[in-house]
């Protein structure tokens, strides 16, 4: 803990250039920004470079390592900047009120903690809950993993209307779970279905700030909580959802475990190919209990600089977000093992099970629709080219018109073996005299299993 701190912001003037040149400039700048690192042993852990565009417009970049913040940190120190530069604007110091607590006080605590007994029974609790858990998902991949893990990411962005919003919602309210327990459900099902594993484990963030005097502090408060689904025995989703909220429940009732502890005392299986405990993220973003930040000011605007190069934090991050015009979704994910066109899939089946958990909660969830009609119709003429119309004749017909034809020509593929249509005309016939002799008469109804 320093007394005195060095701080400069680092200062770029790129007005003399011509105009395209300054946008390709500022992204490179802000590349090299983020991808400097921090050396932990002297470095401050905030980085801030300022980058004349015009007169009267800039690119503010600020970098700080996670070890210092967190999403809601970044939240905080945006409202901050701006507050100071309104009072500055307006000539008058900022309105600060003295931090009731400081970091230095949230850490102390944490190591007091982490050497008690409260400690050791929320671990005895992680240690239960996740006894042999798998090492790495089952998901099919598009290229293999390479030797070591790499970071290159990508998003897929996507909607859910506000119609299928209000849905979710109104199913939450009905069996006492939140939208994210829905949210989270479905995802199980769709890992679930795609992978043939029903061991679904999916990390996510929480702020952890549990007590109020930690709401205003810059800080790595958030933790990562492990939720490990089972969707054994082909569930309706509504069984299902009461294991998610049972399992979300107990996650968040034992959250003061940090996670790099967990996995420290844990002491999984590791591997330079994927993360360990888990690889699939799912996170509904937190936001600061006053509200987003207000970017309009009187004399000045700020926008977010969209990003560009992605790192992959983990194989796969669901993030959803509510608006007013519905759920934003983006995933992001590692390119080095999906193809975009497979994220835009996964993206698609998501949506379409959502709908069909709205519209049959009770069904089970082998049944749900990963595909909606289109989808459907569009797969279906993919596996089997233009569908043509039947003609109206019985199936008894066809098929002996199909033996008269061709004789020799495969009519039934089974597992085991294989029918030509004159062999299936001799079978049915055997069939047909066996029912005759048990006393069935013609156009009378048979059952088949």
């Amino acid at each position: 803990i320093r007394d005195t701190v060095d701080f400069a912001i680092t200062r770029h003037d790129l007005r003399a250039l011509p105009v395209p040149e300054r946008e390709a400039q500022a992204r490179r700048l802000a590349a090299e920004h983020a991808a400097t690192g921090f050396n932990l042993a002297h470095d401050l852990m905030l980085r801030v470079d300022h980058v004349a565009m015009e007169d009267d417009e800039a690119v503010m970049l600020f970098n700080l390592h996670h070890i210092a913040s967190d999403g809601w940190s970044m939240d905080l120190l945006i409202r901050e900047f701006i507050q100071r530069y309104e009072a500055d604007d307006d000539g008058r110091l900022p309105n600060e009120q003295p931090l009731p607590l400081h970091y230095a006080d949230f850490a102390g605590w944490q190591r007091e903690w982490l050497q008690g007994a409260p400690m050791e029974q929320q671990f005895a609790y992680w240690q239960r809950q996740l006894a042999d858990l798998p090492s790495v998902h089952s998901l099919p991949l598009d290229h293999p993993r390479p030797a070591v893990a790499g970071t290159r990411g990508a998003r897929h962005y996507f909607s859910v209307p506000a119609e299928l919003q209000a849905g979710i919602a109104q199913l939450a309210r009905a069996h006492q779970a939140t939208v994210f327990m829905v949210l989270h459900g479905a995802l199980c099902v769709l890992l679930s279905r795609c992978s043939g594993s029903e061991d679904i484990v999916i990390g996510t963030p929480v702020a952890n700030r549990l007590q109020r005097e930690l709401e205003d502090l810059i800080g790595c408060f958030a933790n990562t909580l492990v939720l490990r689904t089972s969707t054994a025995g082909n569930p309706g989703f509504v069984e299902l959802l009461d294991r998610v909220k049972a399992v979300n429940l107990g996650a968040q009732a034992h959250q003061d475990m940090p996670f790099d502890h967990l996995v420290e005392r844990l002491n999984p299986v590791r591997s330079t190919q994927y993360s360990p405990v888990f690889q699939v993220l799912f996170s509904m973003g937190v936001i600061n209990v006053e509200g987003p930040v207000n970017l309009a000011l009187d004399d000045a605007s700020f926008e977010v600089l969209p990003e560009t190069d992605l790192t992959a934090k983990y194989e796969l991050t669901f993030d959803a977000s509510e608006t007013r015009d519905g759920l934003a979704f983006h995933i992001e994910y590692n390119r080095d093992l999906w193809e975009p066109g497979t994220m835009a899939r996964l993206a698609a089946q998501y949506v379409a099970l959502l709908q069909s958990i709205v519209a049959t909660p009770q069904a089970s969830i082998s049944t749900l629709a990963l595909l909606d009609a289109p989808q459907r119709r569009a797969a279906v003429q993919a596996l089997c080219g233009e569908v043509q119309p039947v003609p109206a004749q019985s199936l008894a017909a066809l098929l002996q018109a199909g033996s008269a034809r061709a004789p020799d020509a495969l009519a039934v593929v089974g597992e085991d073996e294989q029918l030509t249509h004159a062999e299936l005309q001799r079978r049915a016939g055997q069939l047909a005299h066996w029912l005759r002799g048990q006393g069935l008469q013609p156009d009378e109804r048979v059952g088949l299993c």
